[in-house]
């Protein structure tokens, strides 16, 4: 099975490879139910359940933020019945050997993570 595109730039990028900085604006399906904004440098992968259209439609030409800002951002989320809680970053990188420095915490152990929970229900 051939992963999600979005899936494939993501895991490119943990090993150093990452997309040219061509301006381009991918618009893709979600995965799954997942949808993103991720933004590379000068290029765009937005992972929506929306055609193509009305997502280009939104962003003007040139600009190469317009998908990381908080107008389209705001819009691209009223149209999804989502809001937007901010940005974020991915870090992402291959794995060390030998026992891991930090521990997964559940939500109830990190504030942010516990809010967010909370709000959702």
């Amino acid at each position: 099975m051939t992963p999600h595109r979005l899936a494939a730039l993501l895991d490119d990028a943990a090993r150093g490879r990452f997309p040219d900085p061509d301006g381009l604006v991918e618009v893709l399906p979600p995965a799954g139910t997942a949808m993103a904004v991720v933004g590379f440098t000068a290029h765009h992968s937005i992972a929506v359940d929306l055609p193509q259209e009305p997502v280009r439609e939104l962003l003007p030409e040139g600009d190469l933020i317009a998908p990381l800002s908080a107008p389209f951002l705001a819009e691209l989320g009223s149209r999804i019945g989502r809001r937007d809680d901010g940005i974020d970053v991915v870090l992402a990188a291959g794995g060390l050997d030998g026992e891991p420095a930090l521990a997964e915490t559940g939500t109830a152990a990190h504030p942010r993570a516990a809010k967010r929970s909370s709000s959702d229900g």
